[in-house]
């Protein structure tokens, strides 16, 4: 590393103009360099090997002079890693954020610049140079002389760090475009569920007994019939439960000890979470299927909004009837408002949905949550443009579902013939492989409905809409959505 960060001072490496602008925050420099001094992998290079003129760089912070050189080295793969290490090491760079990483002595770990500074907090350049090291402990350092050699073993590990690098010699661009082009977008990336899971495994023994998150799916789907929940979803209610950001940092999400953590359930451990989440998640899908009548996931408007009513029913688990009205009526409000409340961003729909819902405070929770979507939008939903995977859709079929069928007989140029009864039995499960949707409760006021193709006469028979009827969607005023 010690040779890498003289090159990338020297202007001699460069990063050429297709790749990404610089993303890492303060705390991706800080454990890439704790994986740096536990001697853990941080991946390969991709480095271009080419001529290069006379050129002002920027590297990160830094703004560096370079030469002419024949073999310049241009980052295909690795900007991040290099522009951290590069920066976060120099004087220049480290005075700047993300790069103002230091090391802490005491605690012997590495950490973004503290707020109040001591004798046991060396800034990173100082460390990897020795003898700015020596200097330092003599003044400003002297206070932790004993740590001296804890100082040097680490300043030693980080100069003498191998990273592996492959360099392609080439001068066509177009080749190394196209490299760049099949290491970014080639292959699937790895899921959050997929990490959490990873980083969240326990011992191989007994893992076969152990909840996972697609072991909650699984038994989520055999006690409602509901469908199979992705396991991104089932994270971000886990999540959700524990704490009102179900986006926030996956790795000390069961370290108590981490204060960057903050659980509604403090000592929990990771078994109970997944139970507890478990259970929250099959009230949740109830309140779905028997109060808003959204009988199966393939109907589900937006995911982001089970996230919301897992985190409502883990606290509340069995809300007043008012309130489960109000519930309702703030589900579908969201469902036809969607995204754009929140700037067309998922994302924002989880986190600020679910900070609404304050532990101990239901009627609170409920309030605000409807009051949420006072700027959403009302239209009704038209099926003009009737697509089944969007939302329009859905809404659509659910208002048909929850009509249920007006009679089993159909009047068809005066002939009765059998209409609903058949599809219905079908549907509920008669056919293999056909999802089993649950009846509404018929107590239960509609949460939302339409105007169907068909009507019935005070006589109690069905009979078809004049032609050129409206057909858009009506609801009715108990939707909530007026």
């Amino acid at each position: 590393m010690e040779d890498l960060v003289a090159q990338a001072w020297q202007g001699r490496v460069r990063v050429p103009h297709f790749q990404r602008d610089f993303r890492w925050g303060s705390q991706d420099v800080v454990r890439l360099f704790d994986s740096i001094i536990k001697g853990y992998p941080i991946g390969s290079l991709l480095l271009w090997v080419r001529h290069s003129g006379v050129e002002s760089v920027t590297l990160g912070e830094l703004r560096i002079a370079a030469p002419e050189g024949e073999n310049t080295f241009w980052v295909v793969d690795g900007q991040q890693r290099i522009t951290s290490i590069a920066n976060a090491l120099h004087p220049e760079g480290n005075r700047h954020s993300p790069f103002s990483v230091h090391y802490d002595l005491k605690a012997q770990k590495f950490v973004d610049r503290p707020r109040v500074m001591d004798d046991y907090y060396i800034p990173l350049p100082i460390l990897f140079d020795l003898v700015e090291l020596i200097g330092w402990f003599s003044d400003s350092g002297r206070g932790a002389r004993e740590y001296f050699p804890v100082a040097q073993r680490i300043a030693t590990m980080l100069r003498q760090y191998k990273i592996p690098a492959y360099l392609v010699r080439q001068d066509d661009e177009e080749v190394l475009t196209d490299i760049f082009d099949r290491m970014n977008n080639f292959g699937k990336r790895l899921s959050r569920a997929e990490i959490f899971s990873a980083l969240f495994a326990g011992p191989e023994e007994g893992s076969a007994q152990r909840l996972s998150l697609s072991r909650i799916a699984e038994r989520v789907d055999a006690q409602t019939g509901f469908g199979l929940i992705d396991a991104n979803t089932v994270l971000h209610s886990i999540r959700a439960r524990r704490g009102p950001d179900p986006m926030r940092d996956i790795r000390g999400e069961f370290a108590d000890g981490d204060r960057r953590v903050t659980s509604d359930f403090p000592g929990e451990s990771q078994e109970s979470a997944y139970a507890e989440s478990e259970a929250a998640l099959v009230r949740a899908v109830a309140f779905l299927q028997r109060d808003a009548g959204v009988p199966h996931l393939s109907l589900l408007t937006y995911k982001a909004l089970l996230v919301v009513l897992v985190r409502f029913f883990a606290h509340f688990p069995e809300p007043t009837e008012r309130n489960r009205i109000l519930l309702r009526r703030f589900y579908w409000r969201a469902a036809v408002g969607g995204p754009t409340v929140f700037k067309g961003s998922f994302t924002q729909v989880s986190r600020i949905l679910c900070a609404l819902v304050r532990p101990g405070h239901e009627e609170t929770s409920v309030q605000e949550l409807v009051k949420s979507m006072d700027r959403s939008v009302r239209e009704i939903p038209s099926a003009v443009r009737f697509r089944t995977n969007e939302a329009v859709g859905k809404i659509i079929l659910c208002s048909w579902w929850w009509l249920q069928p007006r009679s089993p007989l159909l009047l068809v140029n005066g002939t009765k013939k059998r209409s609903f009864g058949a599809a219905r039995r079908t549907v509920d499960g008669g056919a293999r492989g056909a999802p089993s949707f649950p009846a509404r409760s018929p107590e239960r006021p509609a949460a939302m409905g339409c105007g169907p193709a068909l009507h019935s006469e005070p006589d109690g028979v069905p009979r078809k809409l004049p032609r050129g009827g409206d057909p858009s969607i009506r609801l009715p005023e108990r939707s909530g959505l007026g």
